[in-house]
């Protein structure tokens, strides 16, 4: 059986401190992870996908219906200097590089504004299962509760790819975002490798 199956999903080191690395997040190796939702109150220990706050253009993400715009998430959790923002129009979608993950990357979380004010947008893990393509929807968002720029619930990812659970191997997943109805900005992609919660 192959250490890798590809998965696509249809969505730092701590200073001074050891963290201690669970066996499973182990396989995916050397991963830049830091308590980037501090300001939220949230702990966790999280890893941005490629390309998470899309300042470097439509690098490492798969586009339909979307745009870059200038604007960011009020806390700026992935750098200060940044700017940008990815914008869907109605049925536009964001489809995200791969990440490796484990069973320990039990959760993702993201910054969304809804730009009309009624919509909704989907987020999707889909992954390669012995070359069976597999989907599931992970999370639904309305717009009257992201009038404003928010973070996301936490949204659990591994449950969905069953696969995970079923041989503890490590995958490659990507997030896909869709605007189902309604315009959304999304901004700071992140996923959290440890079951910290």
């Amino acid at each position: 059986m192959l250490a890798h199956r590809r998965l696509l999903l249809s969505l730092t080191v701590l200073a001074g401190a050891f963290v201690a690395m669970p066996a499973a997040a182990q396989a995916c190796g050397s991963q830049d992870l830091a308590q980037r939702l501090l300001v939220l109150g949230d702990t966790g220990l999280y890893l941005p996908v490629d390309n998470a706050g899309f300042e470097n253009g439509n690098n490492d993400w798969k586009l339909s219906k979307a745009s870059l715009v200038k604007a960011n998430e009020p806390w700026k959790v992935l750098g200060a200097k940044h700017v940008s923002a990815l914008r869907l129009n109605a049925g536009g979608t964001a489809l995200s590089d791969e990440v490796c993950v484990t069973v320990d990357h039990t959760h993702s979380r993201f910054f969304a504004r809804a730009v009309t004010t009624t919509g909704s947008l989907r987020v999707d893990v889909l992954w390669d299962n012995e070359g069976q393509d597999q989907q599931a929807t992970v999370l639904t968002l309305s717009a009257a509760q992201f009038k404003a720029w928010a973070a996301s619930p936490v949204t659990p990812m591994a449950a969905a790819v069953k696969s995970l659970y079923e041989d503890e191997e490590d995958e490659l997943v990507a997030l896909k975002f869709t605007a189902v109805s309604g315009t959304w900005e999304i901004d700071d992609v992140l996923v959290d490798p440890y079951r910290t919660r």
